[in-house]
């Protein structure tokens, strides 16, 4: 079909290649320099035993199973920048799951009182001190907490089991919490 003679079929099939095309570029530079760094940095990682990728509305969502660690709050911030670094101003969000147990959740219920008061007061020498005593009573092989100026992290463990949660503090992006198969805050 002709208008003014212009081929319209041409015209329209130029135009839809040269969109297909500019999304297959889009897909493989995606691939390219996010995807595969990505993933690559992240199956490098010891303390990351499992990840899944995904985006949800813009923002690029890392669930993140971690394994055992000595220090949440630097293996948090170590992946944190690492996937600065590789997404650039791309949100993202990270989604921390752990090893809990039934019993570790009621533990860290119990404790959740001193953490919300630490937090609270900003009294973290008293938190940290009455939230191991705590934990001692509990029976807990290891509580520990970690502050910064964003974000306080608990790490708790008994056993082969462990739990993390990752609390923002005041105007801090929020944090998802760590959960078996992920889904929020015990």
């Amino acid at each position: 079909m002709d208008v003014q003679g212009l081929r319209v079929r041409v015209i329209v099939f130029s135009l839809l290649a040269g969109l297909v095309a500019l999304f297959g570029l889009e897909q493989a530079y995606r691939y390219s320099r996010v995807d595969q760094p990505l993933a690559r940095f992240l199956a490098e990682r010891r303390d990351v035993a499992d990840f899944r990728v995904r985006e949800v509305g813009g923002r690029v969502m890392l669930k993140l199973r971690l394994g055992r660690v000595d220090n949440l709050r630097e293996t948090y911030l170590a992946l944190e920048e690492g996937t600065r670094s590789i997404l650039g101003a791309r949100p993202f969000q990270l989604e921390i799951e752990d090893n809990r147990d039934q019993r570790l959740v009621e533990d860290y219920y119990r404790l959740h009182y001193t953490i919300q008061e630490g937090l609270s007061t900003g009294r973290f020498t008293e938190m940290a001190d009455a939230l191991r005593a705590r934990a001692a009573e509990l029976g807990l092989d290891e509580a520990q907490v970690y502050v910064d100026v964003d974000r306080l992290y608990v790490q708790l463990r008994r056993g082969d089991r462990y739990l993390y949660e990752v609390i923002p503090r005041g105007g801090a992006a929020p944090a998802v919490s760590a959960v078996p198969g992920g889904g929020g805050r015990p």
